[in-house]
C-alpha cells in the first residue's frame, strides 16, 4: 500500500482539483461524482474487491474511477487518480 503521506497528498490534490474540473463529459458522465468516489476509496483504504462491492451499481465512470484509485492505493498501478483530471481543468 502507498504511504500515508502519498495517500494524503493525493486526497488533497483531488479535493483541490474537483471545483476546477468540468462537471460533466459530453456523454453526460458526472466527473465530480467520480472524483468523490476516488476520495472515498483513498480515505477508507478500500481494496479493489471492497470498491467493486460498494460501487457495483454505480455508473460505469464512477465505478471505474473508484477502482483506479484502489489500484493506485494498493500499488497495482502507478497512475495517479488525479492525473486523469488534469486535462479537464477549466
Amino acid at each position: 500500500m502507498r504511504t500515508n503521506e502519498a495517500i494524503t497528498n493525493e486526497i488533497e490534490t483531488l479535493k483541490k482539483m474537483k471545483p476546477t474540473v468540468r462537471r460533466e463529459s459530453a456523454f453526460g458522465d458526472n466527473h465530480h461524482n467520480s472524483i468523490d468516489a476516488q476520495v472515498r476509496v483513498l480515505e477508507n483504504r478500500w481494496t479493489s474487491e471492497e470498491t467493486e462491492d460498494r460501487y457495483e451499481s454505480a455508473p460505469d465512470n464512477v465505478r471505474d474511477s473508484a477502482l483506479q484509485a484502489a489500484y493506485w492505493l494498493h500499488e497495482d498501478s502507478d497512475d495517479l487518480p488525479s492525473a486523469d483530471w488534469e486535462s479537464l481543468v477549466q
